[in-house]
C-alpha cells in the first residue's frame, strides 16, 4: 500500500471527490468526510468512508481514518430493492395497502389505490395523525366499528371488518374492507399498523341481486307447486278416465313449462308481455299454423307488462281459452274466426289495466238444449281464479255464433 498512488486504489469515479476532500483538509486545516470505493483486484470494490483529519503540527500531514461500509451499502441495496417491490406491488393491486405509526396513528404510507378506493388524494391524508378527520368520510352509524378495529389492532390482534363511507365527487355509498394487522418490534411490541382496504360494493351490490334472485325464485317455486297441485286437482276431478287426465294433465303442464321458459330468460327487472304471452300460446297449438294463422287476427299494442307473480294463473286462462277454441271453438270449424284486441286503459292511482277482448265467431252452435254446462277448469279460471288472485274483472258471453269473454286485468308499471 505504502508504494502505491491514490488513483491506483480509489474507484476512477470516486477518485475526484476523494483529492478534493483531501485537498479541502489540506488547506483549511479543517477535517472532512468523504465516501469512496477502494479497488481490490481479487474482490469487488469495498465500499469506505474516510475521515480526513489535519494533525495541526504543521507538517501538513493527515490522518485517515478509514472504515468499511461494505455490508451497510449491501444492506441498504437489499432494502432499497425490497422496498421497490413492495412499492410496485402496491401501485399494481386495486387493494390499497397502508401503514400507520401505532402511536400516534399518522398515516405513513399508501399505495397508488388510495385515490380511486377513497376518493381523496393520498397525498392530502399522508402525515395525518388526527384519525377522526379522516373517520368522517365513514358513515356515522359504521364509525363506531372503525375505532373498534384500530384499537384492537393496537392491542396486537388482526381484525377484518367492513363498513360504507361517503364518495366526495358523487355522494355515493361506497363499501369497504379493511383487513388490520399489527406490525411488531424486536421487543414485542406494536409499533406499526398495517391495512389492506378492498373497495367490495360490486360484490355487495351482486350479493344482494343474488339474495333478491333466491328469495324470488323461492316464491316463484311456491307458487308454481301450488298451481301445479291446483292443476292435478281440478284436472283429475273433471277427467272420466286415467287417459283423459294425463291428456289434460301434460297438456295444461305445457303451458306452465313455456310460462316458466319465458320467466327464465328474463333480464333483471324485466317482465313477460301480454303479446309474447299469447303467440308462445298459438305457436303451441295442435292445429296446423297456417289454418290457425288464417284464422286469428291480433290487435294491440306490443311490450304490455305483466305481473311476473301472477303471469302463471294469467297463462293457464289462456291456454284453456286457447285449448276450448281449437276443441269447440273457432279453431275447431273452417267458418270460425278469433278476434283478439287488447289495449291499455288507465287505472286507479298509478295502475294500469289491460284490456282485452276475446271474440269467437263464424261457429256453427248447438241447439240451447245442447250446449254444455257451465263448468269446467277453464270457466273456473276466468271466473273464480283471475278475480281471486289477480284482481281481475271478467265477463263471459255465449253469442248467437260463437262466444265473447272479456278480461280487465291490472298490469305491471
Amino acid at each position: 500500500m505504502l508504494t502505491l498512488e491514490l488513483r491506483q486504489i480509489v474507484h476512477p469515479d470516486d477518485l475526484a471527490p476523494a483529492l478534493a476532500a483531501l485537498g479541502e483538509a489540506g488547506s483549511a486545516q479543517e477535517a472532512r468526510q468523504v465516501e469512496t470505493r477502494f479497488l481490490r483486484s481479487e474482490d469487488r470494490p469495498v465500499w469506505t468512508t474516510s475521515n480526513v483529519t489535519p494533525l495541526g503540527d504543521g507538517s501538513g500531514h493527515l490522518l485517515i481514518v478509514i472504515a468499511d461500509l461494505t455490508a451497510r451499502r449491501q444492506a441498504e441495496r437489499a432494502l432499497h430493492h425490497s422496498e421497490e417491490r413492495f412499492r410496485q406491488f402496491g401501485d399494481a393491486t386495486g387493494d390499497v395497502l397502508w401503514i400507520r405509526d401505532a402511536a400516534t396513528l399518522r398515516l405513513e404510507y399508501a399505495s397508488a389505490a388510495f385515490d380511486h378506493v377513497y376518493d381523496m388524494p393520498a397525498a392530502h391524508a399522508l402525515g395525518q395523525s388526527n384519525l377522526r378527520k379522516w373517520a368522517r368520510m365513514v358513515l356515522p352509524e359504521d364509525r363506531g366499528g372503525l375505532f373498534d378495529a384500530i384499537r384492537s389492532a393496537c392491542g396486537g390482534a388482526n381484525v377484518t371488518w367492513e363498513f360504507r363511507i361517503r364518495s366526495g365527487s358523487d355522494g355515493r355509498t361506497r363499501w369497504l374492507r379493511d383487513t388490520i394487522f399489527p406490525m411488531i418490534d424486536d421487543r414485542g411490541q406494536v409499533v406499526r399498523l398495517g391495512g389492506i382496504s378492498e373497495n367490495i360494493t360490486d360484490a355487495k351490490a351482486s350479493a344482494e341481486r343474488l339474495r333478491i334472485l333466491v328469495a324470488e325464485l323461492q316464491h316463484r317455486t311456491r307458487n308454481l307447486l301450488g298451481v301445479v297441485r291446483s292443476l292435478s286437482q281440478r284436472t283429475l276431478h273433471g277427467s272420466n278416465s286415467l287417459v283423459e287426465f294425463g291428456q289434460r294433465f301434460d297438456d295444461r303442464l305445457g303451458a306452465l313449462a313455456r310460462v316458466n321458459s319465458l320467466l327464465s330468460r328474463l333480464e333483471d327487472g324485466d317482465r313477460i308481455t301480454f303479446d309474447a304471452l299469447v303467440q308462445a300460446e298459438i305457436d303451441a297449438l295442435t292445429v296446423p299454423r297456417e289454418y290457425a294463422q288464417g284464422r286469428i287476427a291480433l290487435t294491440g299494442p306490443r311490450n304490455i307488462r305483466l305481473r311476473s307473480g301472477t303471469v302463471q294463473t294469467f297463462a293457464l286462462a289462456l291456454h284453456e281459452l286457447f285449448h276450448n277454441a281449437a276443441k269447440h271453438g273457432a279453431l275447431s270449424q273452417d267458418s270460425g274466426r278469433l278476434k283478439i284486441c287488447w289495449r291499455l286503459e288507465p287505472g286507479r292511482g298509478s295502475v294500469s289495466r289491460l284490456y282485452i277482448d276475446w271474440l269467437e265467431s263464424g261457429v256453427t252452435m248447438p241447439p240451447a238444449d245442447g250446449l254444455p254446462r257451465r263448468s269446467g277448469y277453464g270457466l273456473e279460471l276466468l271466473e273464480h281464479a283471475l278475480p281471486y288472485q289477480l284482481s281481475a274483472e271478467t265477463s263471459f258471453e255465449l253469442l248467437p255464433d260463437g262466444v265473447r269473454n272479456i278480461i280487465v286485468l291490472p298490469v305491471s308499471a
